[in-house]
């Protein structure tokens, strides 16, 4: 034998062997039988304990890809509560300074004059 490369990054793992033949009953062939027999139960073994447990692999990807979504659009909402912060500050000194009435037909003028807004509340 003289290259042996172990696949765990696919689906299966497996094993590439690279051996020049030789005879039967030799030490050398005894040898490679038992790194065979050897790899092929750690094989078992590995496909055996990790097979259950690439449902939660695939599944904790899929949460990590969630949670960078999840964590942008937080950003994106706190930034978007800071202006909505900013704005209240804004109208909270408007009703200091106008009677509750006078600010209530303020804001109806307001959005009375932008047609944008005027289509989104019919």
């Amino acid at each position: 034998m003289f290259s042996a490369h172990l696949h765990l990054d696919e689906h299966t793992p497996h094993i590439h062997i690279d051996f020049v033949p030789f005879t039967t009953g030799s030490k050398l062939f005894e040898l490679v039988l038992k790194v065979l027999a050897r790899y092929l139960e750690m094989a078992d073994n590995y496909h055996r304990l990790n097979n259950p447990n690439g449902r939660y692999y695939r599944e904790n990807q899929r949460l990590e890809s969630d949670n960078e979504r999840l964590t942008a659009k937080n950003t994106d909402l706190q930034e978007e509560n800071k202006q909505l912060r900013a704005e209240n500050k804004d109208y909270a000194l408007l009703r200091k300074m106008f009677s509750k009435d006078r600010f209530d037909a303020l804001v109806n003028e307001a959005r009375h004059s932008i047609p944008a807004y005027s289509l989104k509340e019919s």
